[in-house]
């Protein structure tokens, strides 16, 4: 019984990430569509975070997503701050998703879908891309801050979520829900 559990687990990488196979397909097709973001330097997708406090991403790690109309799970993350979604290969280099229509729709294994509508991403609270309840996210970066005198400590970077926008969505396009 061990064994197969041992086995089953020994596997499940190997399912997860044997679906990443299209990863070199959707890199090939974006570098000949010439809308292809250049190879990012890893210290502009990963950020010390001795550096700062909180978080600029939705998910603390690269989960594994689907793009709609592409085969095969990525690992990718969405970064608030910048509005950009992050993918990373299996050699952990990085790569900006283009805002493209082709890429306009990010479902997460976690179930979060985000939506590229008028060059921005958005979360879909409920609903579909075409008609529902999404939502902005927003990040404020606030400086590091050198101590004034040797009683203080220096204060760290840091990221802080803002409150959420909602909107409507529909053929109509954006509409902004107030209370």
């Amino acid at each position: 019984m061990k064994i197969k559990v041992l086995l089953f687990a020994a596997a499940l990488p190997l399912n997860l990430f044997g679906q990443l196979t299209d990863f070199h397909g959707v890199l090939n097709e974006l570098a000949n569509s010439r809308q292809f973001s250049s190879l990012l330097h890893k210290n502009g997708a990963e950020i010390d975070p001795n550096e700062f406090t909180g978080n600029p991403y939705l998910h603390n790690f690269f989960l594994p997503a689907e793009i709609s109309g592409k085969n095969g799970l990525f690992m990718m993350r969405y970064n608030i701050f910048n509005d950009e979604i992050i993918l990373q290969n299996g050699e952990k280099e990085f790569y900006k998703l283009p805002k493209s229509p082709e890429f306009s729709l990010i479902t997460f294994k976690n179930n979060d879908k985000i939506s590229l509508i008028n060059d921005n991403y958005y979360i879909i609270v409920s609903g579909d891309q075409q008609k529902g309840i999404i939502k902005k996210l927003g990040v404020k970066f606030s400086p590091a801050k050198p101590s004034v005198d040797g009683y203080q400590p220096d204060i760290k970077a840091r990221f802080t979520d803002t409150k959420p926008e909602y909107f409507y969505t529909s053929n109509n396009g954006v509409t902004p829900l107030t209370k």
